[in-house]
């Protein structure tokens, strides 16, 4: 069967579930063997996803920076996968028309129209516990979405706060018994409010996570201190990540239309912006097409991580404790051809 591996230590997700960032991922064919890129459904044989480079199973360590080398936390395909590919067949017409009406992907989330998958429960322990997790009391997800990915997580801790920027999401993490908070990323009114939810004025915290929402938020690097300075209330408070890479940076707006980001990430690409936020330059013009395309052909995962890597420990004051790679399974627009979309996800 298909093997992955996974990410973790510092890594991040928003409201990445945008028909706009759908379309952008691209899925490249990769050769069969015993690792595969290719992920099958576990009763035809059928293939539902590819990821792009090499099989995900694999990661060149070699590539990174020596601090990088020995932290890496594999992750292979497990059980609760497949019953989730098992679960989630590709969309009839009728629910894909379902989704277009729905008119805006946080309309789909709410609806449950759209399903995801990133870890289970065993695999995220296995990974917060590489990198120093020693407690789980409580969570803080940021950018939680209709919590279909913090549900795992959320099962390892007593308490659970999940913050939304939409509406429609927020309500679907009440009704499915989150602690939810409306509001962008952690700003001071939505901290007071977790901390309210939390019970008491600036509570420990022992895991702050954001998955898959950095690269879908105008200011990941404000939203990346903010989340350091709630972790760092607890001397082994941890921060979870996880993030696509190699980045694909751009903000859709609730209308469906696309900005660039105020903040850039490392090696990353967007609409309005050079193919990559290392090469010095402003200008620009144009949308993410060609050259965004180009960027995704050229660069690497492991060069993607380590860019990454550096911009934490060196902008932001966090450091790597440990890292995995795993594919997160999305389903939306892109079922046309395969059920699921695979972002090749670091952890």
């Amino acid at each position: 069967g298909s093997r992955w591996a996974g990410l973790v230590v510092v890594c991040a997700r928003c409201l990445e579930m945008q028909q706009a960032a759908v379309r952008a991922v691209r899925a490249r064919p990769l050769r069969r063997g015993d690792l595969t890129g290719e992920i099958l459904s576990p009763s035809t044989g059928h293939v539902l996803s590819r990821i792009g480079h090499l099989p995900p199973s694999f990661v060149e360590l070699d590539a990174l920076r020596p601090s990088l080398r020995g932290r890496f936390h594999r992750l292979d395909m497990t059980e609760p996968a497949r019953a989730f590919v098992r679960k989630h067949p590709p969309m009839g017409l009728l629910r894909r028309s379902a989704c277009e009406m729905a008119n805006t992907v946080a309309s789909t989330m709410h609806l449950g129209l759209f399903a995801m998958h990133l870890l289970d429960a065993a695999s995220a322990r296995g990974l917060l516990r590489s990198g120093g997790v020693d407690r789980f009391e409580t969570l803080v997800d940021v950018g939680a979405g209709p919590g279909y990915v913090t549900q795992p997580l959320a099962s390892l801790f007593r308490t659970t706060v999940a913050t939304e920027a939409a509406r429609p999401c927020y309500w679907r993490l009440r009704t499915r018994g989150y602690h939810a908070v409306l509001g962008e990323g952690l700003s001071d009114e939505v901290v007071r409010e977790v901390d309210a939810a939390l019970g008491g004025a600036s509570p420990e915290v022992d895991v702050v996570s954001a998955l898959n929402v950095l690269d879908r938020c105008s200011r990941p690097r404000e939203l990346l201190a903010q989340m350091r300075a709630l972790a760092a209330r607890r001397s082994s408070g941890r921060v979870l990540l996880a993030l696509r890479l190699p980045v694909d940076q751009r903000v859709v707006l609730p209308g469906g239309s696309v900005e660039a980001a105020e903040e850039a990430l490392p090696l990353s690409g967007g609409p309005g912006r050079p193919a990559s936020s290392s090469d010095g330059g402003g200008g620009g013009g144009g949308g993410g097409g060609s050259a965004m395309e180009g960027l995704l052909e050229e660069l690497v995962w492991e060069e993607a991580l380590d860019a990454f890597a550096g911009m934490l420990e060196e902008d932001v004051g966090l450091r790597v404790e440990c890292f995995s790679r795993v594919p997160y399974l999305c389903q939306g627009e892109h079922e046309v051809t395969l059920p699921f979309t695979a972002l090749d996800d670091a952890l």
